[in-house]
C-alpha cells in the first residue's frame, strides 16, 4: 500500500507542479475562505478569473487551503466603503471605513465565524464577506476579494459588489477597494452582471495613464460619467466545479 502511494505521489506530483506554475505563482497560491461565494464568482465572470490565471478553461482552481484568523474585524475598521461613490440606487453613508460609516441609529452585527459583518442603517443593508486572499495583479503582494452586498429597502434592490484591495501593511493601515464587477440580484431572473477594467489596479499613480481633457461650454458636447472605478496553511489542492 506504501509503495503505491508513492508511485501514485511521484506521478502526480509533476502534473500538479505544472498546473501550478501555469497559474501562478507557487508562494501566492490563493487561500479561498469562503468556498460557496468564490466559486459563485468563478461562474459569474469566468473569463475575467481565467484572465488573472486563477481558473483553468474547466475553471478548475488551486486552493492552498483557508488562512488562520477571521478576516471581518479588519475589513470593518480598515478598508474604506469609497469604492460605492458614484454608484447608481443605493444610499452610500459617508466615513473613511465602514466602521465610521455608523449612525447612533445603524446596527452592527459580525457574522459568527469572524470573516464577515452586516451594518443596518435606516434605509439600507450592507454585508461584507471575505473570499479570498489571491495575488491579483502578480506584483507578490496579497489582495484581498471581498463582496460587498447592499440591499436597498425602499424597492428591494439587491446588488452585489465584488472588490479587491490590497492587504493592509499593518492592523492601522486604511485601504481602499477597487470593484471588479457589479451583480444586480433579480430574484429568479437570471442576474446582471457588469465586469469592471482592473487593469489599472495596484498600480501607482505615476503609473496611470494620462486622463484626457476637453475644454468646452455647458451644451457644447454630450458627456457621459466614466465606471467608477494572511497566512498559508496546509497543502495546495485542485478543486474542480
Amino acid at each position: 500500500m506504501h509503495r503505491f502511494a508513492s508511485v501514485l505521489c511521484l506521478v502526480l506530483t509533476p502534473a500538479l507542479l505544472l498546473t501550478g506554475c501555469t497559474l501562478f505563482k507557487p508562494d501566492m497560491t490563493p487561500n479561498v475562505v469562503n468556498t460557496p461565494d468564490y466559486v459563485r464568482l468563478l461562474h459569474l465572470v469566468p473569463q475575467e478569473m481565467q484572465r488573472q490565471r486563477l481558473a483553468d478553461s474547466k475553471l478548475a482552481y488551486l486552493d492552498a487551503g483557508k488562512p488562520s484568523g477571521q478576516f471581518g474585524p479588519a475589513i470593518y475598521r480598515q478598508v474604506s466603503p469609497d469604492f460605492m461613490f458614484g454608484e447608481q440606487g443605493h444610499d452610500i453613508y459617508l466615513g473613511e471605513t465602514f466602521h465610521a460609516t455608523e449612525t447612533p441609529l445603524s446596527r452592527y452585527y459580525p457574522d459568527k465565524d469572524g470573516q464577515g459583518f452586516a451594518i443596518v442603517h435606516l434605509s439600507q443593508r450592507l454585508a461584507m464577506r471575505m473570499l479570498a486572499r489571491v495575488d491579483w495583479n502578480h506584483d507578490g503582494k496579497w489582495d484581498w476579494l471581498m463582496r460587498c452586498t447592499v440591499e436597498t429597502f425602499k424597492g428591494s434592490r439587491v446588488r452585489h459588489y465584488y472588490v479587491l484591495a490590497p492587504e493592509p501593511a499593518n492592523p492601522r493601515e486604511m485601504v481602499h477597494g477597487t470593484i471588479l464587477a457589479v451583480v444586480d440580484d433579480r430574484g429568479y431572473a437570471a442576474p446582471v452582471v457588469q465586469v469592471r477594467d482592473t487593469r489599472d489596479y495596484g498600480k501607482a499613480a505615476e503609473e496611470m495613464p494620462l486622463t484626457e481633457v476637453i475644454d468646452g461650454l455647458p451644451g457644447d458636447l454630450r458627456m457621459t460619467e466614466p465606471p467608477s472605478k494572511q497566512v498559508r496553511t496546509g497543502g495546495v489542492q485542485e478543486r474542480s466545479l
